[in-house]
């Protein structure tokens, strides 16, 4: 009979088999415009930018370029006259450079005129025909964008192993990157066991129920930000089990929901250990006791139990911190404080996860059986409750684990 191990153990066995994803793939970055494509990407190299940003000196005012030193008198009461002599518009460069007494119109953005040092805001003047008169006197480099003030030629801009954010994917066109190299994303392969499994939409005869574990895994995978591919469902017998495995080891992770119980029938670990080897089988924890993990061909293997409620909640305590470390995605979960609704006795010896909904404040416990979905689908997170722990008290505070 396998060995059940404590939740922190199993934490520590899973935690150290698991190794973020190595393959690498080059994302063009017009392909931000479909659908999902930027996605949780990983940079996999540091991105050195190949110029300046700006690239040259530029207004950052709609206004006048001026020599700031025909500035330095002027006031409400006594403007600085000075001679209009062009205008520059946003893309456009001339080659006339200003002088002492002189004034040119630019636009936000818009190159500054050679000998140009400040830009006065069009709020701060008035034009007579070629005449302006300034109201300010205008510092150095006022209201100027000097060349490479954002971004500096050669620097690191963007370091490996940062998510692309819509501000980095900004940075990466601001200096003209066509292609990038990420992470490639896992794959992770999942399949449903047991002879009474059928897919949804089929016809549901006595004795058969839907699978229910596959679409609960693929959500839970698609949010550790990695690719969900189900295969049909494994029936009860040795041969089929092994060649859906054989299918699923053509990914990155292998996810197997059901025929995890230690007993006559347990083909699954049979499977798993023929082919690689079982790091642990058996959690003491509630739901979810029969839960497998383990390696075949460096490919992590997990076993989760069938029944939806054990499934789904081992997903989140196991799959989901693993997965996210394999896509090299951070992980943290969301705590907040509530009070129990009304006293909750633990008659278990093993580690208790209790499904919970958030109430005014309050938690308030849904769990009904493992088998049962909607005490999943009704909660709002999860309470721990430890093996040394029997009671808590109405009123008493808890950590609810966000789901």
């Amino acid at each position: 009979m396998s060995k059940i191990i404590s939740l922190e153990e199993a934490k520590k066995i899973t935690g150290a088999n698991i190794t973020p994803i190595q393959r690498t793939e080059i994302l063009k970055i017009k392909d931000m415009l479909k659908f999902n494509v930027f996605a949780d990407r990983v940079l996999a190299d540091d991105v050195v930018a190949c110029l300046n940003i700006p690239p040259f000196d530029r207004a950052a005012m709609d206004g006048y370029a001026v020599m700031s030193e025909d500035t330095q008198k002027a006031g409400l009461e006594n403007p600085a006259e000075l001679k209009f002599i062009a205008s520059i518009f946003a893309g456009q460069r001339i080659s006339t450079a200003l002088k002492n007494g002189e004034c040119m119109y630019v636009t936000t953005g818009s190159v500054l005129p050679v000998n140009a040092n400040a830009v006065v805001m069009i709020e701060d003047t008035k034009r007579d025909g070629n005449n302006v008169s300034i109201f300010k006197s205008l510092k150095l480099l006022e209201n100027i964008g000097k060349e490479g003030e954002d971004i500096k030629k050669s620097t690191v801009v963007l370091r490996k192993g940062e998510i692309l954010t819509p501000a980095k994917i900004g940075v990466l066109a601001a200096i003209g990157v066509k292609n990038i190299e990420v992470y490639s994303i896992p794959k992770v392969a999942i399949f449903g066991t047991g002879n009474e499994i059928i897919d949804v939409g089929k016809n549901l005869t006595p004795g058969k129920i839907y699978d229910i574990n596959s679409y609960t895994l693929a959500a839970v995978i698609k949010k550790a930000g990695c690719i969900p591919v189900v295969l049909k469902i494994a029936g009860d017998k040795e041969e089929i089990l092994q060649k859906r495995l054989e299918e699923a080891l053509q990914y990155d992770v292998v996810i197997i929901s059901g025929g995890s119980s230690v007993g006559e029938k347990d083909l699954l670990s049979k499977i798993v250990e023929g082919n690689g080897k079982i790091l642990f089988h058996g959690v003491n924890i509630k739901p979810g006791k029969p839960t497998l993990f383990g390696n075949v061909n460096g490919r992590p293997v997990f076993g989760m139990p069938g029944n939806p409620t054990s499934c789904l909640m081992n997903a989140y305590i196991f799959l989901l911190p693993a997965l996210r470390k394999i896509a090299h995605l951070p992980f943290e979960r969301k705590i907040v404080k509530a009070k129990m609704s009304e006293k909750f006795i633990s008659k278990s010896d093993r580690h208790l996860f209790v499904t919970v909904k958030l109430e005014n404040g309050y938690a308030k416990a849904v769990y009904k059986t493992s088998g049962a979905i909607t005490s999943m689908s009704e909660a709002d997170g999860f309470i721990e409750i430890p093996t040394d722990k029997k009671v808590i008290e109405m009123s008493e505070e808890v950590d609810v684990h966000l789901f």
